[in-house]
């Protein structure tokens, strides 16, 4: 069995983010760890997909009050996202979401990554 180098890639990248995100140092602004996904929505007229997690009342300073989290369908890895919140909302696993800390122009905290806690 042969790994290709972006397998390897792959796998190495996963391992740095999930150290990173077992270290309470990343318990900031734009990090939620171990959230479970309150409300996933494909979306409106706007680009976007949105969703809200448990225990989380603001999801962006910038927008005062306003749970939503926007992911954006110009995102680079939005299906797979996507798939990710979806399974996380089925199985009510818990996730980790990191946004980029802009307000997006669909009008919410515009989302980085999200990762699939086991």
């Amino acid at each position: 069995m042969r790994i290709s180098i972006n397998e390897l890639l792959s796998a190495a990248t996963l391992c740095v983010v999930v150290g990173i995100y077992a270290s309470p140092a990343w318990c900031e602004e734009g990090v939620f760890p171990g959230k479970t996904v309150a409300y996933l929505g494909g979306g409106d007229t706007r680009p976007c997909a949105f969703f809200t997690l448990d225990g989380v009342a603001e999801a962006l300073p910038a927008v005062p009050g306003a749970p939503w989290f926007v992911l954006p369908k110009t995102h680079s890895k939005y299906k797979e996202t996507f798939a990710v919140l979806l399974s996380a909302k089925l199985t009510g696993r818990q996730v980790y979401v990191i946004t980029t800390g802009n307000v997006h122009p669909c009008g919410h905290a515009e989302v980085l990554s999200v990762v699939l806690m086991p």
